[in-house]
Formats: C-alpha cells, structure tokens, sequence
C-alpha cells in the first residue's frame, strides 16, 4: 500500500470498524488503531501526516457531523480537515473543556 492510498484504504477499513459502534467506543478503537499505525509507520513525521489525514476520511464515512459528546469532540480535534478541527474547538469551549 503507497502512503498515498494509506488514508483512504485505512479509512474504509476503520470506517466499517467503528460506524456500529457508541463514540466511546470508537474512541477506544481509535487509540488502538493509532498505535497499530504508529508501528507501521515509524517515521514521526510521515506518521504526523498520514494518521489525522486517515482521521478525516474516516469520519467522513461515518457521516456524524454535529458532535455530541466529549469522546467525539477529541477525535474530531485529530482530524486533517479545518472544519472538524474547529467543531471540535466549538465543543469544548461550549462545555469549559480542553483537548
């Protein structure tokens, strides 16, 4: 797999992973998953582009865009795209919270 095709083949494999599941739990697996990628790529820097880039098609596939608890606000804060990123901003400013 090229790093290229990384996010967007890792991201349907952790998509079908996580959409059945609570955002506590996909949290849970998502912490798994960055560590399992952190030892495929073990490159930090390679690694710090490659994982919120996999972050941001993965929730694209869920398709949940209003956050709803703390759980998702953290892993919409890991996300390459801008827009998650200051979803999840709004989230914690809204609830006295930080990342």
């Amino acid at each position: 797999m090229q790093a290229e095709q990384l996010p967007t083949e890792l991201a349907q494999i952790w998509a079908r992973q996580l959409k059945p599941l609570g955002w506590e739990e996909r949290i849970l697996l998502m912490n798994e998953f960055h560590e399992n990628l952190k030892e495929m790529i073990p490159d930090f820097g390679e690694f710090c582009e490659v994982f919120p880039a996999i972050v941001t098609e993965t929730l694209n596939q869920i398709d949940e865009s209003e956050i709803s608890c703390d759980a998702q606000a953290h892993i919409y804060a890991n996300s390459a795209d801008e827009e998650h990123r200051q979803l999840a901003g709004t989230w914690f400013r809204a609830h006295n919270k930080s990342a």
